[in-house]
């Protein structure tokens, strides 16, 4: 059940004024809830003051027609970002878990910015950059995708990155953000640049996102500098075929802890969704592709072949151990899959077949993505490992061992209905 546009009034409460930091929720956010009855908040923050913001705390504050409060979170309303710039804005996301029941009694809800930590920032020029970005919808409508390459411009190495995502309709309001957790304990070596990719699920949202941003942040070097780069509003491309480059100016600022603010309460104010920034357009070519599975769905943007590709480059070729083993899959892969493809490709009635075919390795991958998860907390070339060796194991299990035996026990059983035949009179 989802809340109705008329049932939610937003308050708008006066904001303090602040020589140093002014932060504001902008009048853009949004509100949706899933299957089991968790209510999510998306929004944007917005640092109009002059210096850097960071362990910012949103609350969300839930109310009924009487004015009682209902219900609250904060847990994870912090911005995506762990700092916001002067003039920059982070979006944050906010869960609530609820139930049928209360959801149905929310009447408005009020965000405010509870505390907050101000640091002082000083401009040294560009130190990030998107080399590629590209977004859209999968084939299947389920998914929209956001991916791209960020590269390190700057003389050091760029540690504790992050890159965020978000979707907005076309009216501007943001809809669904989302972060590539993955990124964050790479080091991005001075000249060098990462890949992210980055999904949105939520299939009955995903059909109106309209335009994307992609934000990304690293220090630089740790602990000493941050750095901030904004892409702009993007719009969606109408072609999944199509990719452009889009790259900004970034803002590299020397951050200290400070005073932290007790209580702080946000105003709600309407700026424009989109943001000034230099762009150059380049082309650039995505990872390779799972061959056999594209051409079994009849594309590589289709949710099954995104997800591999996911799991296989962002999973387990997240370390350098990872991408070691991934690299040498791919030499083996490619040596013998692309005929097979090309002939999928042209016989319509065999992409069905394979589809079929293609079903166990659909399952392996989802259980080497769990395998990964469970292990990448004690070390992530640990877990690429035990994921990889996985599904090496469980496919030879299932397209060599499997029918290996099938054919044994079919061949015995001819042989020993053949001697009986033989034995008779």
């Amino acid at each position: 059940m989802m809340l109705s546009a008329l049932s939610v009034q937003i308050l708008s409460q006066p904001h303090p004024v602040r020589a140093a930091a002014q932060l504001i929720i902008r009048d853009n956010h949004s509100y949706y809830n899933d299957t089991s009855a968790n209510l999510y908040v998306i929004g944007e923050l917005k640092n109009a003051g002059g210096v850097c913001v960071s362990a910012v705390d949103i609350e969300l504050t839930l109310y009924d027609s009487n004015g009682k409060v209902i219900g609250n979170s904060s847990t994870i309303g912090r911005p995506m970002l762990p700092t916001v710039p002067p003039d920059g804005t982070v979006p944050f996301k906010i869960s609530k878990p609820s139930s049928p029941e209360e959801i149905s009694k929310i009447d408005h809800y009020v965000l405010n910015v509870k505390r907050f930590s101000e640091g002082s920032c000083s401009i040294n020029g560009s130190v990030l950059n998107f080399t590629y970005l590209w977004g859209g919808l999968s084939t299947d409508g389920k998914m929209f995708i956001v991916q791209g390459r960020v590269k390190n411009n700057g003389t050091f190495d760029a540690k504790e990155n992050n890159v965020v995502a978000s979707g907005y309709d076309a009216t501007g309001r943001i809809l669904l953000t989302a972060n590539y957790s993955q990124i964050h304990d790479k080091t991005i070596v001075s000249g060098k640049e990462e890949y992210f990719w980055i999904y949105f699920y939520e299939e009955n949202i995903v059909r109106k996102i309209s335009g994307y941003s992609v934000l990304a942040s690293s220090s630089y070097p740790a602990g000493t500098q941050i750095a901030y780069l904004d892409s702009g509003l993007i719009q969606t491309p109408t072609s999944t075929t199509s990719s452009s480059s889009t790259s900004s100016s970034s803002t590299s600022s020397s951050s200290t802890s400070s005073s932290t603010s007790s209580s702080t309460t946000s105003t709600y104010t309407y700026t424009s969704t989109t943001s000034e920034s230099s762009s150059t357009t380049s082309t650039s070519q995505p990872r390779l592709g799972c061959v056999i599975a594209t051409a079994a769905y009849g594309s590589e943007m289709a949710s099954e072949v995104v997800y591999m590709r996911h799991v296989r480059d962002d999973m387990i070729g997240s370390n350098e151990l990872g991408r070691t083993l991934v690299s040498g899959w791919n030499v083996f892969y490619y040596s013998w899959s692309t005929p097979i493809a090309r002939l999928i490709a042209g016989h319509d009635l065999l992409r069905p077949t394979f589809r079929i075919f293609l079903l166990p390795i659909i399952g392996t991958v989802h259980i080497t993505a769990y395998m990964y998860s469970t292990f990448s907390v004690i070390n992530s070339a640990l877990a690429s490992v035990i994921a990889f060796l996985i599904a090496a194991l469980l496919s030879t299990a299932t397209y060599v061992l499997v029918p290996l035996l099938t054919i044994r026990t079919l061949y015995g059983k001819r042989r020993i209905a053949a001697r009986a035949r033989s034995s008779l009179p």
